[in-house]
């Protein structure tokens, strides 16, 4: 099923592979679709919806927004995870979750509902 031009629900699917079907913030597909417009670069998701038990069987927060529909975690072909932070941050510098993974070159973006931001390298 698409839910945009770019983006389907398979892509946001629990790893888990026994959850009911996600809901998606459909603000989340829509900054998503923005930020790939922006890098001009298809955008891969790594992990989408999680639920609760998979979320913490692979180390995520009690109060991830995985687990809510409003995050992915994403790489882009050619750009590393600095590289897409930065242009995210540019993009959003008062808003949303945005985290930098260096060492495993992704990128965390989520829709919440204020400003955060972390890097791991």
């Amino acid at each position: 099923m698409k839910l945009s031009k770019h983006f389907s629900l398979d892509e946001f699917k629990c790893k888990c592979g026994s959850c009911e079907t996600p809901t998606i913030n459909p603000l989340l597909i829509s900054e998503l679709e923005l930020i790939r417009s922006v890098v001009n670069e298809p955008i891969y998701i790594n992990s989408g919806y999680r639920c609760k038990e998979h979320n913490k069987r692979v180390g995520g927060t009690s109060n991830s927004q995985h687990t809510l529909g409003n995050a992915a975690d994403i790489r882009c072909k050619g750009i590393n995870a600095i590289e897409l932070g930065d242009i995210i941050q540019c993009m959003y510098p008062t808003q949303y979750g945005i985290g930098v993974y260096v060492e495993d070159n992704f990128v965390h973006f989520d829709v919440r509902d204020r400003k955060a931001r972390w890097v791991y390298d």
